[in-house]
């Protein structure tokens, strides 16, 4: 492992620890207590699978990757290209002897390969080339056991650069497709979390090409986003490690210019953006500085009314408001309305009345049960729980409304301000029945955690 690879480690780790404990830029603690167990036993499937493509194992070909990581960061790109089709042939060529090559680095270097010619060297439609190899090496839309499809996004991407829209609505709405299937193989709560902030993210890319080519008031996959929910800051380094296959050298080039000089001077494509977020996330980790702020204005400035920068937006928004800075605060209050109109969305940015205490949220839960509002009833629970909308699905509108019937008020144990567990008493077969209710407090939403 190169001296490079290893502070790119290190700062993912950063990322991830400060994201678990710093007040500042995700939810609050108690939400992540109550994800722990989730986040460890994602570990052992798809953020294996997301690290290893991130970091291919060197193999055989250590000393070509020690040169071409030496030209990427000397800007040789014409070299580096010339390396990974070597290295491409070499891994290849295992194939006819005894070792098997290893297709997380054979697909990582391609990809690599891929980025390189659509944005350092402008050849995109080798890019373009490279994609289509690909998608049709995994066998899509096969998706068992497999990473998402990230080449849709990537062609899309790429389409959308070149003003080229009807292909790219073409290609975001296969990787919607792509998602769906993939959504259902999976049944872990953070894989589940990671492709439902994909869909969100590629819904909004959609939207925006709509606008752009809309001369009557479109309609939109994503009518409505709620900036509290986005859990975009827990799944950032996946998500960089996913879409931005140079990212332990862009990570090095950063940390040598500094983060908001590299951003300005960085590409624009999808994963540069994925990858400043998760960097300027690290960077503001811990606390909120000149530098962070600086490296948050110019991401604003460059990736104007994106996603990325509507979340980011929100988290400053959160830290102003809490560290008592009402100017900061209710400019950036004001720059998300602006978004709001310009993309004729609904932004809502504080926590929505209905979750504001545990109470509340069971109050709302029982109702949407009693209506049969499948979505109500899954948002009171914590993001990425794919059990109890299967139940609810299995059960149908009438058994949901007559469980409901039998929910009564809740009665607190005990509690503060992040965790709280309540009771229920229901009587079954005469006797009464004790069930308990657990709640986390996600950035001033309570949510369900177990029932």
């Amino acid at each position: 492992m190169t001296r490079c690879q290893e502070q790119i480690i290190r700062s993912r780790s950063k990322t991830f620890c400060r994201s678990c404990s710093s007040k500042y830029p995700v939810a609050t603690v108690s939400v992540i207590l109550s994800l722990f167990p989730k986040f460890l036993r994602f570990t052992s499937c798809l953020t294996v699978a997301l690290l290893a493509f991130a970091f291919p194992a060197l193999g055989n070909t250590r000393d070509l990757d020690k040169e071409i990581e030496k030209t990427y960061l000397n800007s040789d790109f014409a070299r580096t290209v010339e390396l990974l089709e070597r290295k491409t042939e070499e891994l290849r060529k295992t194939s006819l002897g005894n070792q098997k090559p290893s297709f997380r680095e054979l697909h990582q270097s391609r990809l690599l390969l891929a980025f390189i010619y659509a944005w350092k060297l402008n050849e995109p439609q080798k890019a373009a080339q490279i994609y289509n190899e690909l998608i049709q090496h995994q066998g899509v839309p096969d998706t068992k056991g497999k990473m998402p499809a990230f080449e849709f996004l990537f062609l899309a991407d790429l389409h959308q650069h070149q003003k080229d829209y009807p292909s790219a609505k073409r290609h975001y709405h296969l990787f919607l497709e792509h998602l769906t299937e993939f959504r259902k193989t999976e049944n872990d709560d953070v894989s589940i979390i990671l492709v439902d902030e994909l869909t969100r993210f590629t819904k909004y890319q959609f939207d925006t090409l709509v606008l752009k080519t809309a001369k009557e008031r479109p309609s939109l996959l994503l009518p409505e986003l709620r900036l509290v929910s986005l859990m975009t800051p827990y799944v950032a380094p996946f998500l960089s490690a996913a879409t931005a296959p140079a990212a332990r050298y862009e990570t090095s080039i950063a940390m040598a210019c500094g983060l908001a000089p590299y951003l300005e001077k960085s590409t624009t494509d999808v994963g540069s953006m994925f990858l400043g977020y998760s960097l300027l996330l690290n960077a503001a980790g811990g606390k909120v500085e000149e530098s962070s702020e600086r490296a948050f204005e110019v991401f604003l400035n460059k990736y104007p009314d994106s996603y990325l920068a509507l979340s980011l937006a929100n988290l400053f928004y959160q830290y102003y408001k809490e560290s008592e800075q009402p100017e900061k605060a209710e400019r950036l209050r004001e720059e998300i309305n602006k978004t709001a109109d310009r993309r004729r969305m609904n932004l809502i940015i504080g926590p929505d009345e209905m979750f504001s205490s545990p109470e509340r949220t069971w109050e709302t839960y029982r109702k949407a049960l009693m209506t049969g509002d499948l979505d109500l009833a899954i948002s009171c629970h914590l993001p990425g729980d794919k059990k109890y909308s299967e139940i609810f699905r299995l059960m149908g509108k009438e058994k949901m409304k007559e469980v409901a019937d039998k929910m009564g008020p809740i009665e607190k144990i005990t509690g503060d301000a992040t965790m709280a567990k309540y009771r229920i008493t229901r009587d079954q077969d005469g006797k009464e029945i004790t069930y308990y209710i657990y709640f986390s407090n996600m950035n001033g939403e309570w949510k369900i955690v177990q029932y």
